[in-house]
């Protein structure tokens, strides 16, 4: 159940608050939006399932201030490829019987057709979504950065809510300006530590990888000179986690050490090495997005 993505939003300061009233409720909150099989006509679904899987009946995990919360998407699978050759087939017949050219729009709307026609014939695909509300420090985290799987998650949440205020973290300076900085000028970067792999970005949106390569050296140097700027860069916070952060704050490929892994100690049974996982990881991020917002500024008002 250890993260290996994240995007965090940030509540308003006064919203950890006001939900302290809410927290009980947030069980028949999610309850309104439960497991219900796809319409035959249905592209997707999306409700809330017990994070601990079906061994608990519970739809919000606590401990403490952190309630850890699971969205199940699913979705039938419509490759494009399929609705592209269908469309084609369909346009041609059409195009045979009327001796005319078939237009963009009304392409659009056998496209639309096709797609409804398809569906009950394709089959669903479901995918798990983990979130926890962290009231202390008044964030959101999510494990995803795909932006639709995130944003499914939260639109579900104002769905059943009835509206949620968050919004992505801003900070004081600009991530990629920063990140640029402390490469080409060797900055201190403590408690972080640089790593070897990195995402350079124009002006005018050409990308150079890179991978396991020293990201001091004269070819990198150089790259950053002509005005490239890192709009991903591999980090370590100290030495406990590894990841790759963007110039969004979404992390990636996120790595936990054997220091972490260590503070589990032995669980006798599933539900407690979940429970010391997600004590764990929650306490990690914690203190690692607060270091990491500080690097760039901190978050702004």
């Amino acid at each position: 159940m250890m993260f290996k993505k994240l995007t965090f939003f940030t509540l308003p300061q006064d919203l950890p608050h006001r939900f302290y009233k809410l927290a009980p409720h947030l069980e028949e909150a999610l309850a309104l939006q439960t497991e219900r099989d796809l319409g035959e006509h249905e592209m997707r679904h999306h409700f809330w399932v017990p994070p601990m899987g079906r061994t608990s009946a519970q739809l919000v995990h606590t401990q403490g201030d952190r309630h850890l919360v699971c969205l199940k998407s699913v979705e039938r699978e419509l490759s494009a490829g399929a609705i592209k050759e269908a469309l084609e087939k369909r346009v041609a017949e059409l195009e045979r019987e009327r001796g005319a050219v078939i237009h963009r729009r009304e392409k659009a709307d056998i496209r639309d057709n096709l797609i409804q026609s398809m569906m009950p014939g394709a089959n669903p695909r479901s995918k798990l979504t983990y979130a926890y509300f962290d009231f202390i420090n008044g964030w959101l985290v999510i494990d995803q950065t795909a932006a639709g799987r995130v944003d499914a998650l939260t639109s579900t949440l104002r769905s059943c809510l009835h509206g949620l205020p968050i919004k992505p973290p801003a900070t004081n300076d600009d991530p990629s300006i920063v990140m640029t900085d402390w490469v080409l000028r060797g900055r201190d970067t403590h408690p972080f530590q640089i790593g070897t792999n990195g995402v350079l970005q124009g002006p005018d949106g050409d990308k150079v990888t890179i991978k396991n390569d020293d990201l001091a050296s004269e070819a990198v140097r150089d790259l950053l000179t002509a005005g490239k700027r890192f709009s991903k860069l591999e980090l370590t916070w100290d030495e406990r986690i590894s990841f790759t952060v963007d110039h969004r704050l979404a992390l990636t490929g996120i790595h936990y050490h054997d220091i972490v892994h260590e503070e589990r100690g032995d669980c006798d049974t599933d539900a407690d090495r979940f429970d010391s996982d997600m004590a764990i990881m929650t306490g990690e991020f914690s203190e690692l997005i607060p270091a990491l917002t500080d690097m760039f500024g901190g978050l702004s008002a």
